[in-house]
């Protein structure tokens, strides 16, 4: 939920930097290439963002579009996709329905 890094930066006092996944859950998932998906998105404060930044600058080329907000919006980002996909998910299932019972 938004809203959930900020609650667990306070309540540990760790610093939190949210990114929502884009590489896919398994290794031979499509979004593994970089051509695919030339973006990554930060959430978070400034200062802990440059570190992953930092981080990420020894592994990814120079094509990789960094894309920095606050880790509420981040959080708001992954949402809505994931409710994008459920919406398509939800469409596609309601025309089978109306398919078997025609």
């Amino acid at each position: 939920m938004p809203g959930t890094c900020d609650k667990l930066e306070k309540e540990t006092g760790k610093s939190i930097v949210f990114q929502p996944e884009y590489l896919g859950e398994t290794v031979n998932h499509p979004m593994t290439d970089q051509k695919a998906r030339p973006f990554l998105i930060l959430g978070g404060k400034p200062e802990n963002r440059r570190k992953i930044i930092e981080l990420y600058q020894k592994c990814y080329n120079a094509n990789v579009t960094i894309r920095q907000t606050t880790n509420y919006e981040a959080e708001i980002i992954k949402m809505t996709e994931n409710r994008a996909i459920a919406f398509k998910v939800a469409q596609c299932q309601e025309l089978y329905d109306v398919c078997q019972t025609a």
